[in-house]
């Protein structure tokens, strides 16, 4: 009856919403399947919507081989993938923790003729952040700016903290007065985080600047990020140019 009611573009009233609850990996498997092919019985032919929501369900669970079956099987059918498509694979890959895959599907879009959107970009740069992959983060940032895009909040919060990791302190910096100039924030644990590596870096004014902004959000630093600058703060000390 869904599925009629789908193919005449019915309205479905509110009370007779199916939910569908799947226990098991390979009972989503085969609800995807049977789905599929339950809708091929009735001619209501699968859009690139219900393709992408399959790949997503299927890149949720862990399950990328069976994502990438329904990727090659919408082509067949003359469903062409978008950029959505390409950034589910990619944040599956990611989330699997195969970043050069990721890279590599990345790279691959724009030689399939799609082009990476700002969501693209963003996905990627956060995934690399997350694993410490600074170079390579660095280099997606300058080709997200070259394309005309820039980085969201999420990305530029992972992005300062491999900064930050990496005792990038000045780079880290830069980052910090990219994201203000944006009207976005930081997370108190960031803050706090490039203040320390600011001021053993010698980047005292720097840091001050940062506790400056923090203090006009009303936010403070921790007690140990206080003992920091009582140490560092208030001392004679020689400042970088």
């Amino acid at each position: 009856m869904l599925f009629q009611l789908l193919h005449q573009r019915t309205p479905v009233p509110r009370e007779k919403y199916i939910r569908v609850s799947v226990d098991s990996l390979e009972g989503m498997k085969c609800f995807a399947l049977n789905f599929m092919r339950k809708v091929k019985e009735i001619q209501f032919m699968p859009n690139l919507y219900l393709y992408n929501c399959i790949i997503f369900g299927f890149c949720g669970a862990g399950r990328l081989q069976d994502a990438y079956d329904h990727f090659e099987m919408m082509q067949r059918e003359d469903v062409r993938p978008n950029q959505v498509t390409f950034t589910i694979l990619i944040n599956g890959h990611i989330t699997d923790g195969d970043i050069d895959n990721a890279i590599r599907l990345f790279n691959k879009m724009s030689a399939d003729g799609f082009p990476p959107d700002r969501i693209a970009h963003n996905t990627l740069l956060k995934g690399l952040s997350q694993v410490g992959r600074l170079p390579d983060a660095l280099s997606i940032l300058y080709r997200m700016k070259k394309s005309g895009f820039f980085p969201n909040k999420v990305s530029y919060e992972h992005l300062l903290r491999c900064l930050c990791a990496s005792y990038s302190s000045y780079a880290a910096f830069k980052i910090f007065e990219e994201l203000i100039g944006h009207s976005y924030f930081f997370r108190l644990y960031s803050l706090n985080w490039l203040i320390c590596i600011l001021c053993e870096d010698k980047y005292l004014h720097e840091a001050r600047l940062v506790l400056d902004t923090m203090h006009k959000i009303g936010k403070f630093p921790s007690n140990s990020t206080k003992e920091l600058l009582g140490d560092k703060f208030f001392q004679p000390t020689e400042f970088h140019d």
